[in-house]
């Protein structure tokens, strides 16, 4: 087995002195870093950057594959990917691609933290205006920055994978690499044979090494084949929600709160989002778990401006129950619009909202996802 750097051992001495890990879990740890040149690369690249500074192990209630702590710089797995099973192989591919994907979204973390900066930034401004408080544009450019995160982030699974894979064996192909792990399909299409063969998807491009760099194209690429198509309607606590939902979730809590600090003084709520433009869906959202904060109302309403005229809806407190609570609103006409012969609903003030926070990144396993961030599950 390759050496390791001292770095790199550091922290599994200290992972192994933690209660609860075993030798078995450690030493698998060790040979997937080892048996990847590119992860092993990774990992002391993003010690020295100040990425990684240790290796932890999940709740046993987790559902997720791993996840990235930015606060902590921490990496957290879960106890039965590091594991043996009795009778069986240790499944090394889905540790080295999740490994490094994680890792990734610690080389993201800097500029995922502006793109949260700059969002918190943009919804004050827009909860101060004394018109609507359209919300659209800026919770679709911080789902784009989400985005492309997740998609570079897949992109050096990918990469950790091929080193395994040609570790193993330096004359491996494509189709070596596609039967190694189940998370090569977002990478490779299969066509019928005989004889079948094995390719990028047309929007991707590998290198002769097959490797992938994450140029704007592949990652754009990945975009579609991990956040858009792949994971996606897997995640969250019900296992049923996409990126997207689970994404924005985060994003409209901190409108919510926004708007809790601006209330309108006729009662009548200037908040708005075009549902459909954005790809949200009000039942998702809350199946998530949507937090409008302790000792508040457990209601938000909003305008959702892709029907017209607008219809007015709520954003439900559903933190902890992760249901959608079913409302039927009458359409209404847009607060800053023509009554058109409709009588105008007068809705309660709008209530603080806020969203469970914190700087992780997670893995979803398949085929099952600083304050100023919020939990991404993958």
């Amino acid at each position: 087995m390759p050496t390791l750097s001292a770095d790199t051992e550091r922290l599994l001495t200290e992972f192994a002195g933690k209660p609860d890990v075993t030798t078995d879990q450690v030493d698998n740890l060790r040979k997937a870093i080892a048996n990847s040149p590119a992860l092993a690369t990774q990992v002391d690249s993003a010690i020295a950057a100040g990425h990684l500074q240790r290796f932890e192990l999940l709740p046993a209630d987790s559902s997720v594959g791993g996840e990235y702590d930015g606060g902590a710089k921490t990496i957290s797995l879960p106890a039965s990917s590091l594991s043996t099973p009795a009778g069986d192989r240790h499944d090394a591919a889905e540790l080295t691609f999740v490994l490094g994907h994680e890792l990734q979204h610690g080389f993201n973390d800097a500029a995922t933290e502006r793109a949260y900066k700059q969002f918190d930034s943009d919804i004050a401004d827009i909860a101060a205006r004394d018109s609507t408080h359209d919300y659209t544009q800026a919770i679709g450019t911080l789902l784009a920055a989400n985005r492309r995160d997740e998609a570079s982030a897949n992109i050096e699974g990918w990469n950790a994978l091929v080193g395994m894979v040609k570790t193993a064996n330096p004359d491996a192909t494509l189709e070596d690499v596609y039967n190694a792990s189940t998370r090569a399909e977002e990478f490779v299409r299969v066509q019928p044979g005989p004889p079948m063969t094995y390719a990028a998807h047309p929007d991707l491009t590998l290198n002769a090494d097959l490797s992938m760099t994450a140029t704007a194209a592949n990652i754009e690429g990945m975009g579609k084949h991990y956040y858009d198509e792949g994971v996606s309607s897997r995640l969250g606590p019900n296992g049923n929600s996409d990126y997207q939902n689970y994404y924005a979730t985060d994003a409209i809590g901190r409108a919510c709160k926004e708007e809790a600090k601006n209330p309108a003084p006729d009662g009548i709520s200037r908040m708005s989002v075009n549902m459909a433009q954005l790809g949200l869906q009000e039942s998702l959202l809350e199946q998530n778990g949507l937090s409008l904060g302790k000792g508040t109302p457990p209601r938000q309403p909003y305008f959702d401006t892709s029907t017209s005229p607008s219809t007015l809806h709520y954003f439900d407190h559903t933190e902890g129950t992760y249901a959608h609570v079913p409302i039927t609103a009458q359409a209404q006409p847009h607060p800053c619009r023509p009554k058109r012969r409709l009588r105008r609903w007068r809705v309660a003030t709008t209530v603080p909202c806020t969203i469970r926070s914190a700087a992780r990144w997670q893995s979803w396993m398949p085929p099952t996802a600083a304050a100023s961030t919020p939990p991404v599950n993958d």
